[in-house]
């Protein structure tokens, strides 16, 4: 059972427009509503993350 999903963000959680596409977006929505933590693995600023975030309806931490 994956318990824990961390991903970064240029290249592989945004596409080219630096946009979360419909697709991953669905996939991380899908994958936390079965228990999985989400997490972002970045060198970007908290609150440039913190944006991203919003969008997928994360909490704040």
């Amino acid at each position: 059972m994956i318990k824990l999903l961390a991903m970064d963000m240029d290249g592989t959680l945004l596409n080219k427009h630096r946009e979360i596409s419909w697709g991953n977006l669905k996939a991380l929505r899908d994958a936390h509503a079965k228990g999985v933590k989400l997490a972002i693995a970045s060198g970007r600023a908290f609150l440039i993350l913190a944006v991203k975030c919003v969008k997928l309806t994360w909490r704040r931490i």
